[in-house]
């Protein structure tokens, strides 16, 4: 018989496949045909959302891969499931069923996991309580991270929600937007939940090709305007009813992330644990252009315009972000007559 001189393996998510090939002699595959697109099927199939009955049957690993940053600062892959992990299964009427637990050990400074996947023009969601961050060892910044990211160090891209702690933070939300070219840290938090570690509440985040909106239980907290500047400039912050800022070009495709990040150097007291759970998370394709419908409100205000009278002077309405729409239509009406600029 003669020697085997070369096999080439094929990796899936579900397992492995090798066909192994000799010059005399051919070794039948191990699996049939229709077994062989059965498991490709599954394979382009298990990528394209993210949702709770995949996570049942395919687990973390067949959706994200993992990344941890020792005390040393050097970075290594790890399974998703080694730090993350279902708690709950079951529901009961409480905020804290079907929890996870997403979990920085104390030995290291920081623990993420991405989407295997990317997605055009992504929809992020997650539907959690979020953790109450506390400084547990030397490190003087947490971040708890959660949106999209195109990779480590936000080099072609980043879109998200980050639960910040430092000596004089504390536990402000934030967002952060940007490339490489540079990065915004927008502070948001003046719509923070004030329930939000007890309390479950909807973050999402909608990248279309003109705007990444971030809304919190559907109401829009920030607009960024994706006008392909060299760096992001915040035209409106931590104001009502939304923030704005003006930010680079972003690619269509962005994936998932959820990361606990420290600058630490030395161990923490103890592990530092987030309830986010992969039943209370949710991403997938989007739109390229969102269409959407804005109501009008006093500056820096909740207060809407409808129903706002103006005995004197002038009023000025809040921003409305209309780049990269091809209509924009304002519906307005009055009682008396007046000048619109």
């Amino acid at each position: 018989m003669a020697e085997k001189r070369r096999a080439t393996t094929f990796r899936t998510s579900r397992g492995a496949i090798v066909y192994v090939e000799a010059p005399e002699i051919y070794f039948p595959p191990q699996i049939t045909v229709s077994q062989l697109k059965q498991g490709l099927r599954e394979e382009l199939d298990i990528h394209t959302t993210f949702q709770w009955e995949r996570f049942l049957r395919d687990g973390l690993n067949a959706h994200f891969i993992g990344r941890t940053v020792d005390l040393n600062m050097t970075e290594s892959f790890v399974e998703a499931d080694e730090y993350w992990s279902q708690i709950g299964y079951q529901e009961a009427g409480l905020a804290s069923d079907f929890a996870g637990a997403f979990t920085l050990p104390k030995n290291l400074s920081r623990f993420a996991v991405y989407s295997i996947r990317a997605f055009k023009y992504a929809q992020f969601i997650v539907n959690s309580r979020l953790p109450t961050l506390k400084l547990l060892g030397n490190e003087t910044e947490m971040h708890h991270y959660f949106g999209l990211e195109h990779g480590a160090a936000f080099y072609n891209g980043l879109l998200c929600f980050s639960l910040t702690k430092t000596a004089t933070v504390d536990n402000e939300l934030h967002a952060f937007v940007g490339t490489s070219s540079g990065v915004s840290d927008v502070n948001i938090n003046i719509d923070r939940p004030a329930d939000f570690a007890t309390a479950l509440h909807v973050y999402r985040i909608l990248l279309s090709k003109n705007l990444a909106t971030f809304l919190i239980d559907d109401d829009p907290v920030l607009f960024v305007v994706l006008s392909g500047r060299s760096d992001p400039v915040i035209i409106k912050e931590n104001v009502q009813p939304y923030s704005i800022v003006l930010a680079q070009s972003m690619p269509s495709s962005l994936t998932a992330l959820i990361e606990l990040w420290t600058n630490r150097t030395a161990a923490g007291s103890a592990d530092l644990v987030s309830p986010v759970s992969p039943y209370r998370l949710r991403f997938s394709d989007g739109h390229e252009i969102t269409p959407m419908q804005l109501p009008l409100y006093d500056e820096d205000t909740n207060n809407l315009f409808a129903g706002l009278g103006i005995a004197a002077g002038s009023e000025t309405s809040h921003p409305v972000p209309v780049f990269g729409f091809n209509m924009r239509t304002f519906h307005f009406r009055a009682d008396q007559a007046g000048d619109i600029d």
